[in-house]
């Protein structure tokens, strides 16, 4: 039988470390918001949203649409605290619309 050592690790915990390491994980991130923003916002504020990304935990939108822009910018974090609910994790602090 083989011996265990003291440097034991869940198998979760070492393909984080590895995602983190090669650079996966915030791709996987930017990937996972991209999915919740057509969710939590719906199909035809999608179809307004020309690119989306996350830089610093902070979702940046450009949107074809000037009422959105406008709506939007008065409820950063309500945009915020909607993803981060739906994602299940603090991915994002911050806002900015394009």
């Amino acid at each position: 039988m083989a011996r265990r050592d003291g440097n034991d690790q869940p198998l979760g915990d070492v393909i984080k470390n590895l995602l983190k390491v090669y650079g996966v994980d915030k791709k996987l991130n930017d990937m996972d918001v991209a999915l919740a923003w057509k969710e939590v916002m719906g199909e035809p504020i999608a179809n307004k949203t020309r690119t989306l990304k996350v830089s610093n935990k902070t979702l940046v939108i450009y949107l074809d649409s000037g009422v959105l822009k406008e709506e939007f910018s008065h409820a950063k974090q309500k945009i915020v605290k909607l993803m981060n609910d739906h994602l299940g994790r603090e991915l994002l602090n911050d806002v900015k619309i394009y």
